[in-house]
Parts: structure tokens; C-alpha cells; sequence
């Protein structure tokens, strides 16, 4: 049977919220059907392992109010043999879970989280103002993934599926938007701001080939998301027609072919066949570009119907929706052994945020569109 399958009760519970409006209606009907006359022996050992890996992996959805419904469903006087045994295990997984106390658990301090913190006793001492000019490419490399990370390792399958499905997704799912927002979007503005911002046109030059070494350097530590980022704000409207400044970047044959390597990398035409490839055969630390994971849920989630042709809930679809989570699940616990470099990270964090407008009038001014001339002869 399905359900006896570990993965099988790791993906129900993962797309719950795909199929149920309320995490607390499952619960109500799951707790129903234990109390069933019907619940058979052979049933217990599974259903044990089922409440186990929910208690361990969304201990969100065991609020006090459900933690005391488990309980007091341990002590129903007319329950058959088969229920007193299975309630007798709750009693003793209750006991063991920090749940079984009221219902909420502190989450501890990773070692990671401490190595991190360690770390940060020892951050490279540099002056505090600092500008991009002044830092290594490979420095700046580390420090946007170490923050890439720290946004990446908060969101959750669940955030996810519920992104797909929400109309407010600034409420519903913050840490999947302040990531696409933050940590993509930022960027590839930060990007586009660094080259606008420079009057002469060699020293435009110079920053772009420094952007296009830090998306190379991204891309060998396997943060697809700063690689898919600064090479889409490499090739915004607002500098992908300064050509006067590219003609100048190119002059190293070097650059233009790790730019030509970025480009086939992040390249759509086929469905980013290379990112995908890449995320296929990736092994943590790594963080994927978010936008080929949530374009799939949402392929997966419109391509076909909740219930199958039985009215029950289909499970093929919940096991693609599951599959394509499996990026997140699988990226999101390993992070990377960088130093953290805080007045690095600062200046990153605190740049001057413009619209597109306003790079684009920019663009325009540092090299102002070819004016047209049209000669005309009198006739004679």
C-alpha cells in the first residue's frame, strides 16, 4: 500500500496544502479515522511512523490544540485492542517529542550556525567604506552567495506550493518573495546600477568585465541564483545597448568567452536545458535559480486536475509537485564554509536601490542614442 511508503507520507505531508484548504481540516478527519471501529492491527505500525515523521518535519502544523486532541484521544474508553495499542504508542512518542509539552518547539542552534558565528569573530579586518573597486571579484563572489544562502536556507517546499496557489504572496509565503525580491531582483539591479553609474566609458568597461568575473565565480561555487542574476542584469535594456561599451569590454578575447560560456549557461531557449542539467547532477552547497523550480510548480499545479478520474486526489500530480520540491529539501540544509565579511556584506546591503526608469534615462546620458541625418538635394 501506498501509505506504508516513507516517501510516500513525506510527500502527502509536503503538498498538503495543495489539497486542503486547512492544515487543521486533515487533522481533524486523520484524527476521526483512528477512532474508527474499523482501524485495524496491522495499520499501527505505519500510523506510528506516519505521526513521527509529522511531528519531525512540520511540527508548525502541531499547534497545542491538536497536541491535546492526540492526547485526548489516548484515553477513549471504548477503544478496541488495536486503537489502545496504537494510543499507547502516541503516549510514549508524545513523552519522547518536545510536543508532548505544549505544543511548540524552540528550534536549536545548528552547528553550522555556531561555526558561522565563530566565524564572525575572525571577519577580515578592511576598512569600512569600501567601494567595488576595492574588493576582489572572488571576495565579492563569497559574500553575495554567504547571503544568498542565508535567504535560500529559509525557504520551504511548503512556501512553495503555497506560492503557486496564494493571491497574496507577500503575506502568505515573505521568505520565498523577500528572496526572489532580495536576493534576485536586488542584484540584478545592484548590477545594472555599478555600470550606470560610471561617466567614462572605460571605466564602465572595467566594471562589466569585474561583473562578468563574479558571475564566473558564482557559477564554479555553484550559486546558480547570483549567476542567473548578474547576467540578467548584464543583459537589461539599460546596458545591454551600451555599445560602446562592450565594443571596449571585448577587446579581451578572455572576457567575451567566459560572457559567451555565462550566457549559453543561463540560456532559455530550450527551457534552460543547462541549468537544469546543472541542478540535476549538483551536490550541496548549492543554490539553485528559484525561477526554473517555481515555473515547474506551476506547470505541474495548472497541467492537471486535483482528482483523478476515481474523485480521489491524484496522486501522480502530487508526486511531481513533490519531485520538483526536492531542490529546496535537498539545498537548503548544507551551507557554505565561507567566512563571513561583514563590512563587505554591508556595502552590498546598502546601495541605492533605482527603478528602470531611471537606469534607463542614465543609459541614455552617459551614451545618448545615434541622432539619425538625413540629407536631402534640392531640385534644381
Amino acid at each position: 500500500m501506498f501509505f506504508s511508503e516513507p516517501n510516500f507520507q513525506l510527500m502527502l505531508l509536503t503538498t498538503l496544502p495543495t489539497f486542503v484548504d486547512e492544515t487543521q481540516d486533515f487533522f481533524n478527519a486523520f484524527c476521526q479515522s483512528l477512532s474508527s471501529p474499523t482501524f485495524h492491527h496491522k495499520a499501527i505500525e505505519t500510523t506510528v511512523e506516519f505521526i513521527n515523521l509529522w511531528m519531525t518535519s512540520y511540527p508548525e502544523d502541531w499547534n497545542a490544540a491538536n497536541v491535546r486532541k492526540l492526547k485526548d484521544a489516548c484515553y477513549i474508553s471504548t477503544l478496541t485492542p488495536a486503537q489502545q495499542l496504537l494510543f499507547h504508542s502516541f503516549r510514549i512518542l508524545l513523552s519522547k517529542s518536545p510536543l508532548g509539552h505544549n505544543g511548540t518547539v524552540s528550534t536549536p542552534t545548528s552547528d553550522r550556525e555556531e561555526k558561522n558565528k565563530e566565524k564572525e569573530k575572525d571577519t577580515h579586518k578592511i576598512k569600512s567604506k569600501i567601494t567595488l573597486d576595492e574588493i576582489r571579484s572572488e571576495d565579492l563572489a563569497k559574500q553575495i552567495t554567504l547571503m544568498d544562502f542565508q535567504a535560500w536556507k529559509e525557504c520551504h517546499p511548503r512556501d512553495a506550493l503555497r506560492w503557486i496557489k496564494s493571491k497574496n504572496r507577500p503575506l502568505d509565503v515573505p521568505k520565498i518573495i523577500h528572496f526572489i525580491e532580495s536576493r534576485f531582483n536586488g542584484l540584478t539591479t545592484w548590477v545594472s546600477t555599478q555600470v550606470v553609474m560610471r561617466h567614462k566609458v572605460r571605466e564602465r568597461a572595467k566594471i562589466v568585465r569585474k561583473l562578468i568575473n563574479i558571475a564566473t565565480k558564482c557559477h564554479m561555487h555553484k550559486n546558480y541564483n547570483a549567476t542567473m542574476a548578474i547576467v540578467s542584469g548584464l543583459q537589461a535594456i539599460p546596458i545591454h545597448r551600451l555599445s560602446h561599451t562592450w565594443s571596449i569590454v571585448f577587446e579581451k578575447e578572455k572576457i567575451k568567452s567566459r560572457f559567451d560560456a555565462l550566457l549559453a549557461f543561463v540560456t532559455r531557449e530550450g527551457n534552460f536545458p543547462n541549468l537544469r542539467a546543472a541542478h540535476a547532477k549538483a551536490t550541496p552547497p548549492t543554490i539553485p535559480y528559484l525561477g526554473i523550480i517555481l515555473q515547474d510548480l506551476l506547470y505541474a499545479d495548472e497541467g492537471a486536475k486535483n482528482l483523478d478520474s476515481h474523485n480521489y486526489i491524484n496522486i501522480q500530480k502530487r508526486r511531481r509537485l513533490f519531485q520538483t520540491t526536492q531542490l529546496i529539501t535537498q539545498f537548503t540544509v548544507t551551507g557554505y564554509n565561507f567566512a563571513p565579511n561583514e563590512p563587505v556584506q554591508e556595502y552590498l546591503q546598502k546601495f541605492e536601490r533605482y527603478d528602470e526608469e531611471w537606469l534607463f534615462q542614465r543609459s541614455n546620458l552617459i551614451e545618448p542614442r545615434a541622432r539619425l541625418t538625413f540629407l536631402f538635394s534640392l531640385p534644381s
